[in-house]
Formats: C-alpha cells, sequence, structure tokens
C-alpha cells in the first residue's frame, strides 16, 4: 500500500444521504458540475484526501502554486453542502490519481463516505460524441435514472468503459452496497465546455429540488460558444488564404 491520508477538517456529526463527486476528464465535465455547485450552495470544505498516487498532470509528485503565493498538495476535497433539505457532500480533485492507486484512494473515500452515512453517489463524468452532443447519458440506480429519463436523459447504450477515479468509484460503490447514478454529459471534443455541464445541473437542480441560481453557467456557455465561433471564422479564413495560394503558379 501506498501513503494515504485523510485529513478531517470539520467534524459532521449528522447523516449526509447523498454524494455527488466530478474528476477532471473529458470536457472537464465532471469538475465543472461539482465546482459549481459546492459555490452556489457554499459548501464547506469538511475533509481531505492525501496520496502518494495523487500527481500533477505530468505523473510527477509536486505542489500546486496558487496566484497569491501559497501553495497546497493535490487533494481529493470533500465539502459539505447543507442547505435546508439539501444536505450532500460534493466530492471534487484537481487532478487523477496514478491508475494502480486509483481504486486504494477511492476505497478511502467510500471509507469517510459510509461513515457519514451517506447512502447514494452521484458520479459525473464525460464523454466525446459529436453526434450525441449535450445529451446526458446515465444508468445505476432505478429510481433516479428513471427520474433523470423523465428530464430528456439517455439510459446508456453507448458508454462502454468508465475510467480515472470515475471508474474507480463506480467499482466501490458497487462493492460496498451503495446505490449510485452515473451522469455523464456528451461534449463534441476535449475542450471545457461549458454546455453539457450546464445540462447536468439542470437536471441536478429539478431532481434534488438544489435552488441554485444558474445564471453565470449560461454566461460561461455564451463566452464559450462565442469564441468557438471565432475560431471556426479564423480557420475558414485560413484555408480559404491556403487554397488562393495554391492557386497561383509562379
Amino acid at each position: 500500500m501506498g501513503w494515504n491520508k485523510l485529513v478531517e477538517l470539520i467534524d459532521v456529526k449528522d447523516p449526509v444521504p447523498i454524494a455527488i463527486a466530478g474528476y477532471p476528464g473529458m470536457g472537464n465535465i465532471g469538475i465543472q458540475v461539482v465546482s459549481y455547485l459546492a459555490d452556489k450552495l457554499d459548501a464547506k470544505l469538511t475533509a481531505k484526501i492525501y496520496s502518494e498516487y495523487l500527481m500533477l498532470s505530468s505523473n510527477v509528485a509536486g505542489i500546486i502554486i496558487n496566484k497569491d503565493g501559497t501553495f497546497k498538495l493535490p487533494a481529493i476535497e470533500i465539502r459539505l453542502a447543507d442547505k435546508g433539505q439539501n444536505r450532500l457532500f460534493l466530492v471534487s480533485s484537481p487532478v487523477q490519481p496514478v491508475p494502480w492507486g486509483q481504486l486504494e484512494v477511492s476505497s478511502l473515500l467510500f471509507d469517510y463516505l459510509k461513515e457519514k452515512g451517506v447512502k447514494v453517489i452521484f458520479i459525473i463524468a464525460g464523454f466525446v460524441d459529436r453526434t450525441l452532443y449535450n445529451t446526458v447519458i446515465t444508468f445505476g440506480d432505478e429510481e433516479w435514472t428513471k427520474k433523470l429519463e423523465e428530464l430528456g436523459s439517455i439510459r446508456n447504450e453507448t458508454i462502454r468503459s468508465v475510467i480515472g477515479l470515475a471508474g474507480a468509484n463506480l467499482t466501490l460503490a458497487r462493492l460496498r452496497g451503495f446505490r449510485y447514478v452515473f451522469v455523464s454529459g456528451v461534449a463534441a471534443d476535449y475542450l471545457p465546455d461549458p454546455k453539457p455541464a450546464q445540462n447536468i445541473l439542470d437536471k441536478l437542480n429539478s431532481i434534488m429540488s438544489l435552488g441554485i441560481d444558474m445564471e453565470e453557467m449560461g454566461r460561461r456557455v455564451q463566452e464559450f460558444e462565442s469564441r468557438l465561433r471565432l475560431k471556426e471564422k479564423s480557420e475558414i479564413s485560413q484555408d480559404e488564404t491556403k487554397n488562393e495560394s495554391m492557386n497561383y503558379l509562379g
């Protein structure tokens, strides 16, 4: 076993029935969803999981330096959102563990979630398929899957593998007897796209009655689409220039 350490920052005494987890990945959809929820629900950091398996994106050990000059170790961060009937954990991480440490780190996470009373975990991820762009694909717990289907989500017939922490979390959820719901937004490519994240947030907002303000996410989508249109125009202009230059024979 490698070095892993859970640091509890707040002693959560009352049961927390639901957790939502999202990590870096395709389109960064999972971490976008969880980060937005944490911000809008004013979630408090309750625990961190440190591990030698949590490396920087280049697969080297290191630290993350903040804008103010302070730094922190990469960690899985667990936040508590406690707004009336909405009492849930939000789980995220700025990095993915190395493949051989994913189950070990997930095991420590699920020990904590079980101790705190979590019964259902939503695992948010991303998938790339231009033909299904901005749809939401789901599978898992029948009750929650049906609720998502009623809002236009598609029951999974497309995704054949789930990798990284999302896949490891699904494995541990099943082994430990948690009810689990996998929710994937579909992006057109690997760019961090806020539109699939917005679609998932709308659905979670509805089925959980979260009452979160979606205005800021709407602005992010508009800004992303505006940048995308400029990029496409630039590429078309470059292609036209290239074609014109190829027509000239000196």
